[in-house]
């Protein structure tokens, strides 16, 4: 895995991670396919007022000519509901690009403090395998939650004892 973390030397602008959770070991297979159907994701607590900059997955393995989709939402927690979708953004993806950090793009989205935000990652063509990892029994602070569902439109499940390996990244 690429330990450097972010490289911002193309857009000139002062940059900070916000929320990340780069303990990874495990992966977690994307595709909407006869073979895989699943698509993932993570909800994430904002503290600070942000204009979000970029998230960043870590693919491990993905077939030929795969393309990824995100989108990034507004969240209920305590109905565990997503809400309002604020932005979409898709990348292809190819062998080259595993094993290091895959930024999408959010030109600046407003995140505001004490609220929920996640994101969804699907799989529309190929397969793609995204690193994940496993909170440790009372780990303290970790205000995450992973959510895995068999397409993006269903409800899924949320779980917050895995994440995936991922930044939120911010522009001052």
């Amino acid at each position: 895995m690429n330990k450097q973390v972010l490289d911002y030397s193309t857009s000139g602008r002062e940059q900070k991670i916000l929320i990340s959770e780069e303990h990874d070991g495990m992966i977690i297979w994307l595709g909407n396919n006869e073979i895989i159907r699943k698509s993932a994701g993570q909800i994430f607590y904002n503290v600070t007022d942000a204009q979000i900059e970029s998230v960043a997955v870590l693919p491990q393995m993905a077939s030929p000519g795969s393309k990824l989709i995100m989108e990034l939402h507004q969240f209920d927690a305590t109905q565990k509901k997503w809400g309002e979708k604020i932005a979409v953004t898709e990348k292809m993806v190819q062998s080259a690009d595993c094993e290091e950090w895959l930024f999408f793009g959010f030109n600046k989205q407003v995140l505001h403090p004490a609220n929920w935000y996640g994101f969804k990652l699907s799989c529309i063509e190929g397969q793609v395998a995204i690193a994940e990892g496993m909170h440790k029994h009372g780990e303290p602070g970790k205000k995450s939650i992973q959510w895995t569902a068999n397409t993006v439109h269903d409800a899924g499940h949320f779980h917050h004892d895995f994440h995936l390996a991922y930044m939120v990244a911010s522009a001052a």
